[in-house]
């Protein structure tokens, strides 16, 4: 995918909106055959999304420093959650987003998600740390960043391949990169999905690409999800989680993406490089470096 920052923040809580709506009952995988080899299937699974970006550098950097320290309320309260079936923590990959954080997680159901979110809220850690304050109207984070202070993702897991072996931090500073596909349309989405999990020039060429690690792809509807997505998804919201062995690798497949035909037939990409089935007219991508991670 190509470049580009679509805003597309939320300023609701983490888990705010699992935590208003019914349980995600997840779908059985959906992994064409062809596509990827049979160990690359995809558990049913709950998928969240969450980036910070805080108010102040000093804010940002004790959050991080207290989250990675081992401390019994950090990173290790988080992976250990009940559900919690994995969790990578990335920080920002450059000086121009010092104060950006974030997190990729896979969960048994969204409701366990709802719960961990909850349970942090109730023993004080998110206002200690991120000036959750719940006498505001309506509650916000007042550590973050009052406009796109957090961006929250969720859907449902539908492919997943790693190679190389299981994540893990400290590895020539591995990046991650994630990607939000807010189409206009449901259809536009859908159909760019059955090419992108089908094709040679797909995932499976993103699973293969030099230097790619992971790969996942969850997305949501109506349908599989029972409730209505939050009002920063478009409604066809698809999303992307990688991470790569290097920024030179990671350029030189972004660059052939870029080359291809994923923007202009199935994003409406003009000349100017606006995709016009996307909302904001371009995808969302933001780059990150790996921190910890857990199960993936």
């Amino acid at each position: 995918f190509g470049g580009g920052d679509m805003g597309c923040s939320s300023s609701a809580l983490p888990g705010a909106a699992a935590a208003a709506a019914p349980a995600l009952e997840p779908e059985p995988a959906t992994v064409p055959a062809g596509s990827v080899g049979a160990a690359d299937a995809a558990p049913a699974r709950h998928v969240t999304t969450i980036m910070y970006d805080f108010e102040s550098l000093e804010e940002g950097r004790a959050w991080y420093e207290h989250f990675v320290s081992g401390a019994d309320d950090g990173f290790g309260e988080t992976a250990g959650a009940p559900g919690c079936l994995a969790c990578v923590l990335y920080r920002h990959a450059d000086s121009e987003t010092p104060t950006k954080y974030g997190f990729y997680e896979e969960w048994d159901r969204a409701e366990s998600q709802t719960a961990y979110t909850k349970q942090r809220s109730a023993t004080g850690f998110l206002a200690r740390w991120l000036g959750l304050d719940l006498s505001l109207s309506p509650p916000r984070m007042t550590k973050l960043r009052e406009e796109g202070g957090i961006s929250v993702q969720q859907g449902t897991l539908v492919a997943s391949s790693v190679r190389g072996g299981a994540s893990a931090p400290g590895v020539g500073e591995r990046l991650c990169r994630t990607v939000g596909l807010y189409f206009c349309e449901a259809a536009d989405r859908d159909a760019f999905l059955e090419w992108y999990m089908t094709s040679e020039d797909g995932y499976k060429a993103a699973c293969e690409a030099d230097g790619c690690l992971v790969q996942k792809i969850y997305t949501q509807s109506a349908t599989a999800a029972g409730w209505a997505p939050p009002s920063d998804h478009a409604p066809g919201f698809a999303g992307f989680y990688s991470e790569w062995e290097s920024r030179a690798q990671l350029d030189a497949y972004t660059a052939a993406r870029r080359g291809g035909s994923i923007g202009g037939t199935f994003m409406g990409m003009d000349a100017e490089g606006v995709c016009h089935k996307l909302q904001g007219g371009k995808p969302r991508i933001d780059d990150f470096i790996l921190a910890q991670t857990s199960g993936v």
